[in-house]
């Protein structure tokens, strides 16, 4: 009698302990939902279309709302803090047109892919106008063939990597903020699948991540896969990759992130 007494008072006292533990972690991991459910918006806080999102090391989340022409800011509880251009869309340094994605270094720097506007702009963590690079199509300097529509940046803030057509284009941040083109890297491959999916080629659509130690990941919409290069833009191979639905394989992978234990 006694023994099951003491049974159900150590069970009794476990399940508090269970209880109180799980309530202290949903309390800690509460999900949140950002805008209107199924309702677009322009008023702050909500979207029309948002596509891409980034978090900086104070746990600040950063929205491409793509058709309100603008980044906004939220902190780590959800709540809407301000964003980065006036929400019309505009050439002018500092205002966005249809941005398709977003990037923050560990500083708070933001950098943009300003896709309308064929460029993208760099930001301080006061979200005030720093630089740009692009702004026309072409092949020269300060220029783009097609429309940037990804970006990444390594943590240090060292190197934008940019996604235009089936490149990655490299650019090394020097002085106060200015881009330095070093090197691209990917490109279609040629009119035949099987040349477009050879290792080291892209077929973008892409979407970009960069780890802490630099490397550089593609999820390629066009090759149902993820890419792995060094930050010169060497293959290191293919993560995930093919064309039927078993577990680990990808069909449409338009976006990629990767944590700070370099999970993807």
């Amino acid at each position: 009698m006694k023994t099951a007494l003491k049974s159900r008072r150590v069970l009794h006292g476990f399940l508090l302990i269970l209880v109180t533990c799980l309530s202290q972690f949903a309390a800690a991991q509460q999900p949140y939902k950002l805008g209107n459910e199924n309702a677009s918006g322009s008023a702050p806080g909500e979207f029309y279309f948002p596509v891409e999102v980034d978090t900086d090391s104070s746990g600040k989340v950063y929205v491409a709302d793509r058709n309100n022409h603008r980044i906004q800011i939220f902190n780590s509880d959800g709540e809407y803090l301000s964003q980065i251009g006036s929400g019309t869309a505009s050439p002018v340094a500092g205002e966005l047109n249809s941005p398709d994605d977003v990037a923050v270094d560990d500083a708070g720097n933001v950098y943009v892919a300003d896709t309308g506007n064929i460029r993208i702009q760099m930001f301080d963590n006061t979200g005030a106008f720093v630089s740009s690079w692009g702004g026309s199509y072409g092949t020269n300097d300060n220029q783009f063939p097609s429309n940037p529509g990804a970006i990444a940046v390594d943590a240090q803030g060292n190197y934008v990597y940019v996604a235009a057509g089936h490149d990655i284009y490299k650019f090394a941040i020097v002085g106060e903020g200015d881009f330095e083109w070093i090197a691209q890297f990917g490109g279609y491959g040629g009119f035949y699948e099987e040349d477009r999916a050879l290792l080291g080629n892209l077929w973008c659509s892409c979407s970009l991540a960069v780890d802490a130690a630099g490397n550089v990941y593609v999820a390629e919409n066009g090759n149902k896969r993820i890419q792995k290069f060094d930050s010169d833009g060497n293959s290191l191979g293919v993560i995930t990759g093919g064309t039927t639905p078993h577990t680990g394989q990808l069909i449409i992978p338009d976006s990629i992130a990767i944590d700070l234990s370099g999970n993807i």
